[in-house]
Formats: structure tokens, C-alpha cells, sequence
């Protein structure tokens, strides 16, 4: 989230399968492999003559065969052939291949209705096994997350009921956490189905440490669907409370460090901030006495990318939950703005890091408020700041507030302007920002693209008036006089302001305070 987390890393999961058995005792392992050749055959032949039909066909045979052992009496027989599920899926030659046969298979109606089967009515080691057969299959593939949210019947309900065993549960949070990863309607439909976030709770107070970090990861991402979800997940009892204990908890099971849970508790904070109706709720919880000793920092030596990830996120939450008055003295560590600063060029160039999509509507807001503060602006120049938020105004705009990757919310580019002028009052901040050049993309198709300066992107985005930024900025301070003087009643005599209505006057004073003026004032500044 607010930063999106990353869908939860499916390759060992199968290291914590409920019992291990030796692989000539799977059944229909002899079957399994002989079924993998005749696909690797087809797809090596079919791609030679760009011909899927007769691989879809034989994929979809192979399907409903297993979808008919999913759906038999016996309970052993269907947990043995969701773990075959699991091998057929995983044996494919490449990354291509391998995509190719979850498209086929999660295309089968048949199959994705005997998997809910198996989560509803399969023993404890079936429920275990159809989890992560389904995770295999929507790995990465937003077309099968799409089929399985939208189009399966009973697949909330059968997770939702893979959440009471102590088995599965684990696996079940993570399913969630990839249907609802960039997906508002299956996140809608996890919030609303009776019971999931009240076991996802009670999982995140009493689970494993990986099935606590699986049940955060899950709720992040519905989080990071809107506000009204947000709002649901912390009115349910235990919840957040459960989300403030984790973010503290960082030893695991051999009293080594394990900060996956925390990483992922601080990320789903953090989504939570992001919504400002959620914020005085998390205010009433004190989550700030939690937080707070989280941003300043662990030991990185120990912690590596999970202490950068933490703080960085624990300040950005200290920040949106700082009240105005007090953001000046918000002084944060250097280390700290420089991962925020990192993460910012993550999402600008649609990157990946830590195991995390990184996105603009989460940052833009609290760089903006963290700039407030006359020593993180001098570190945040320092880090390359002004150049990434000056890349920021030239992206495409995107009319709602979650942005995905490569577009701006039209409110990120109010804040990339507060904060850009707010280093600027710093003379070296003023420097660095007079000498940033950036790339623009050519505006017709063949074209070149061409260096710009800061000034000449703040000056051309200026002219779209969009967004309102802070009345009290420096930028705007002989504007606003000069309005203030006019309808003084011994300074503004005979001003026509005075003569105005309430509607035009508030009219006049927003556009006075909008980030299109003051994009435009900062670019004659800086010629």
C-alpha cells in the first residue's frame, strides 16, 4: 500500500504441509508425471504453430478429471489429489509454461468448484492442501483472481471456514491477501462476509508467526481498497489491537529475530493512516506510543530491509497522525528519508521492493507534511527528493485517489508543490531544486523525448489549478496580504473586493491557495 503489500510468497509453503510423506506414496504420482509430459509435449508443439487449442483442450481434460477426485467420498483421496493439483501446476519447464497452465486451469469452472469443495467440506489436511493449490493458481495471474473473487460461488465462505483450523488457517489468510491484492470488489466481499475478519483477529492474536504475518497482509490489502473498508476493519473488537501487538513483536519461535509480522503489521498501519476518517480512531487507540519508538530506528545490522521498511512506514504513519502545529519540530533520522525517498522512486518507476508494491497516493502526503520540519528538508534534498517529486508533476493524472502505478492522484501533485516549496525556502534546497533536469516523454507517438528543467514542469503543470495547498506557505504570502489589505475596512477603502459576495470572495481566496498558483509562483522564483 497507501502502499499495497505484495501478494505473500507462495514457494515454501509447502515446507509447512500438516504431514510429510515420501513421494512414491502420493496418489497417482506415476499418473502426475505422466500427465506433466503429455502438457510439456503439447505446449512444446503448440507454440511451434501458435496453435492453443489443442493445449487448452487437453488441460481442461486433465482438469475435470482432478476436479472429479476433489469431489469424491473419500477424504484421503481428495487431499492426495489437491497435492497432485499442487505438483502439476508447479512442474512446468518455464515461467511461461507455468502461466499458461494456471490459465488453463483456472479457466475450468469444474476445477475452481471442486477446490471450494475441498476448502468446505475436505478434511484438515485437504482444506490444507486446496489452499495452496488455489495460491499456485493465483499467483501473479490477476485473471484467475478475478475467476476465483468473482465468478466461483462459495469462495469466501469455504476460506472463511479454512480459518478455524489451526492448519490451514495460515494458508487461508494468505489466499485473502491475493484476492484482495488491487482488487476492490473481492475486497468488498471479504469484508462483507460473516466472519472472515473476525477469525483473521483472532489469528493475528493467537496463530503462528507466519499465519500472523499472512492475516496482516490480508488485511492490508483490503485496506488499501478505500476508506470504507478501512473503517470496517478497525470496528471489528481485537482487530486492532491485534495489528499493535504484532507490530512490536519481533522474535521468532527459536528466540532468533523474525520482523516479517512486524513488516507487515506496520505496513497495514500504515494503509490504515492513509484514510484520514480512520485516523482519529487509531489516535483513540494510542497507536502513536507504539509507533513512534519503531521510527527511530532498530538494528539495521540485524534487521536489514525489514528495520527500512518499519521505520520508514512508522514515520509516514507519525506524520499523517502529528497534529499541524507540531509537524516543525518532527525532526526524523536521516536513514529513515532516505528509504522514504527510495521507496518514492520505487513507485514512480513501478518497482517492487522488499516484497512490496510501493505507490504515490501512500507517500506524496507525508513527504509533504515531513518537509515541515527545516532538518528533514535538508535530508530529503540530499537524498535526491526534488528531483523524484519534480518527475512526479510531469506523470498522467488519474481521477480518483488510488493511482495505480505510473499515474498521480490529482491531490499528489498539491502535495509534491508543498512540499517542493517548502524545501525551497532552505537556500542549498533552493540550489538543488534550480538545478534538477528531468526526461520527458515525447507528447506524440515518434517523437523525442526532451530534458526540462524544474522550473519549466512547475510552470506548465501550473496552469491545470488543481489542488489546494497550505494558506500559509511562503510563496503565497504577499497574495493572501494583498487580499487580506483589500477587505480591510481602513486599508481596502474604496477596493472592490469589499463590494463581493461570500460565494466570489471564497472563490478568490481558494484559487489564491491552490497548487496551480503556487506551482506557478515557485517556477518565477527559480528563473
Amino acid at each position: 500500500s497507501c502502499r499495497v503489500c505484495g501478494t505473500r510468497s507462495i514457494e515454501k509453503l509447502s515446507d509447512r504441509a500438516p504431514s510429510k510423506r515420501r513421494r512414491s506414496e502420493t496418489f497417482g504420482s506415476r499418473a502426475l508425471l505422466s500427465l506433466a509430459g503429455v502438457l510439456s509435449r503439447v505446449h512444446t508443439r503448440t507454440r511451434g504453430a501458435r496453435d492453443p487449442a489443442e493445449s487448452m483442450e487437453v488441460s481442461r481434460s486433465i482438469a475435470r478429471g482432478i476436479a472429479g477426485r476433489l469431489t469424491c467420498d473419500d477424504l484421503q483421496a481428495q487431499s492426495k489429489s489437491a497435492e497432485d493439483l499442487v505438483g502439476l501446476i508447479t512442474c512446468a519447464e518455464t515461467s511461461e509454461a507455468r502461466f499458461a497452465r494456471q490459465e488453463e486451469f483456472g479457466s475450468v469452472t469444474e476445477l475452481r468448484s471442486a477446490l471450494v469443495h475441498i476448502l468446505a467440506k475436505g478434511s484438515d489436511y485437504g482444506q490444507y492442501w486446496g489452499c495452496i493449490a488455489i495460491s499456485y493458481l493465483l499467483h501473479c495471474n490477476p485473471g484467475n483472481v478475478r475467476l476465483f473473487g468473482e465468478e466461483t460461488e462459495g469462495i469466501f465462505e469455504a476460506i472463511s471456514t479454512c480459518l478455524e483450523s489451526p492448519q490451514s488457517q495460515g494458508v487461508a489468510c494468505g489466499l485473502l491477501s491475493q484476492l484482495a491484492f488491487g482488487n476492490v470488489e473481492n475486497s468488498v466481499r471479504i469484508c462483507d462476509e460473516r466472519g472472515i475478519l473476525e477469525r483473521i483477529a483472532l489469528v493475528m492474536r493467537h496463530g503462528r508467526s507466519m499465519d500472523k504475518h499472512a492475516a496482516s497482509c490480508a488485511i492490508s490489502n483490503c485496506a488499501a481498497n478505500g476508506s470504507a473498508l478501512a473503517l470496517k476493519i478497525v470496528a471489528v473488537p481485537l482487530l486492532l489491537k491485534g495489528l499493535t501487538d504484532l507490530c512490536v513483536e519481533h522474535r521468532s519461535a527459536d528466540g532468533g529475530f523474525d520482523s516479517r509480522g512486524g513488516v507487515s503489521a506496520i505496513g497495514c498501519m500504515d494503509n490504515l493512516s492513509f484514510h484520514k476518517e480512520v485516523r482519529p480512531i487509531l489516535l483513540e487507540m494510542s497507536v502513536l506510543t507504539v509507533i513512534r519508538p519503531i521510527m527511530e530506528g532498530r538494528n539495521e545490522r540485524v534487521w536489514g530491509e525489514g528495520s527500512r521498511v518499519m521505520s520508514a512506514e512508522a514515520a509516514m504513519i507519525v506524520a499523517r497522525l502529528t497534529p499541524a502545529e507540531e509537524l516543525p519540530n518532527l525532526k526524523v533520522d536521516h536513514v529513515v528519508l532516505c528509504t522514504i525517498v527510495h521507496c518514492l522512486r520505487c513507485a514512480i518507476d513501478g518497482e517492487f521492493w522488499a516484497s512490496f508494491a510501493w505507490r504515490l497516493w501512500e507517500l506524496l502526503e507525508p513527504i509533504a507534511l515531513l518537509t515541515s520540519n527545516v532538518d528533514n528538508c535538508q535530508a530529503l534534498t540530499a537524498e535526491g527528493a526534488c528531483k523524484q517529486l519534480v518527475r512526479v508533476l510531469q506523470l498522467p493524472d488519474w481521477d480518483g485517489e488510488l493511482a495505480p502505478a505510473g499515474y498521480v492522484p490529482r491531490s499528489g501533485r498539491a502535495h509534491c508543490v508543498q512540499a517542493l516549496a517548502n524545501m525551497a525556502a532552505l537556500p542549498a534546497c533552493f540550489a538543488a531544486l534550480n538545478g534538477v533536469r528531468i526526461l520527458i516523454p515525447p507528447s506524440q507517438p515518434g517523437g523525442y523525448p526532451a530534458w526540462e528543467n524544474a522550473p519549466g514542469v512547475l510552470e506548465r503543470w501550473g496552469r491545470q489549478d488543481e489542488g489546494l495547498v497550505d494558506p500559509r506557505m511562503w510563496l503565497l504570502r504577499e497574495r493572501h496580504l494583498a487580499v487580506a489589505m483589500g477587505l480591510h475596512r481602513r486599508l481596502g477603502g474604496g477596493s472592490g473586493l469589499c463590494a463581493l459576495d461570500g460565494d466570489i470572495l471564497n472563490i478568490i481566496l481558494n484559487y489564491a491557495s491552490s497548487a496551480g498558483v503556487a506551482a506557478g509562483e515557485l517556477a518565477s522564483w527559480l528563473r
